[in-house]
């Protein structure tokens, strides 16, 4: 066997193993942007003392997701059983993301679902770090449309607008460990699945908004849920020292998102935000 036989086997094994993971890696990109679309998708459903297991081969039947992965050590962190039951009704169309957030957190506010590469994983709060692409092309040419050149892309007028009204103080520049990274027009996200949850619901937001405007700007649509919001926050704030607590939290305990007697901006521009997007589903 001579010299340039054996290189030419060689090289014919190195094309098809390059081959075989190029596939590979194709089909996991397929099953990733299948699950981010099964997650947009509506759901209406009712459970009464559902255990949770069979909760998540409902959804996984219905919205032909991958098996969702349970955290049983997480679940008794929390001091839940390894599989809860479930009493909940879904009346109204959600996406299945909000519905699952409305079904676990109905068992523990610190019980959330991830999503792991191509599949969803039931675990807790601490421990759902994670990182989502979220495609964002028709957001960015929505807003750049019948609009001069702008003097920043819109791909990046909407991660400043996700930084500032998504759970800001979560984002590194606001000192927590979130990161925001632009690729073209794919926004790629790194924080925990609760701040992801919030990253969709504005883009869900910003969509409708976005559709309905004559002329549709990212930027204006952040605006109006910010000021909105720093109204709300300013009549509660008589004292004016960045809080509304003690006696100026009567008539505004909702706003109280992490139940600590206070109320920050951040906590009412997500009141409002989550309330807009209530709103905007129910016409």
């Amino acid at each position: 066997m001579n010299f340039k036989f054996l290189s030419a086997i060689v090289v014919l094994i190195t094309i098809c193993i390059g081959s075989f993971t190029a596939t590979k890696a194709c089909a996991q990109a397929d099953k990733v942007a299948a699950l981010e679309a099964a997650l947009g998708e509506t759901t209406v459903a009712e459970f009464v003392e559902t255990p949770l297991v069979d909760v998540c081969d409902f959804f996984r039947d219905m919205h032909g997701l991958q098996p969702i992965e349970i955290d049983k050590p997480a679940l008794k962190e929390l001091g839940l059983a390894d599989n809860p039951a479930i009493t909940v009704c879904i009346q109204q169309s959600l996406p299945l993301y909000a519905g699952m957030r409305l079904i676990l957190e109905g068992l523990s506010a610190d019980l959330v679902a991830v999503p792991k590469d191509d599949r969803l994983v039931i675990t807790s709060a601490p421990k759902s770090w994670c990182t989502v692409r979220y495609d964002v092309h028709d957001l960015v040419a929505a807003a750049a449309k019948g609009r001069a050149a702008a003097s920043k892309p819109e791909a990046e007028v909407l991660r400043d607008l996700i930084a500032n009204t998504v759970s800001s103080s979560s984002w590194k520049d606001g000192g927590g460990k979130g990161t925001i990274a632009v690729d073209k027009d794919v926004l790629v996200v790194q924080n925990f699945a609760r701040q992801q949850w919030e990253v969709r619901d504005l883009l869900s937001l910003l969509r409708k908004e976005l559709t309905a405007e004559k002329e549709p700007n990212l930027k204006t649509v952040g605006d109006k849920v910010r000021s909105a919001a720093q109204r709300i926050f300013s009549r509660g704030d008589t004292n004016v020292d960045g809080l509304i607590s003690g006696p100026e939290l009567e008539g505004y305990k909702g706003f109280d998102r992490d139940q600590n007697q206070q109320v920050t901006l951040e906590e009412c521009i997500q009141y409002v935000r989550d309330m807009k997007i209530a709103h905007d589903r129910r016409k």
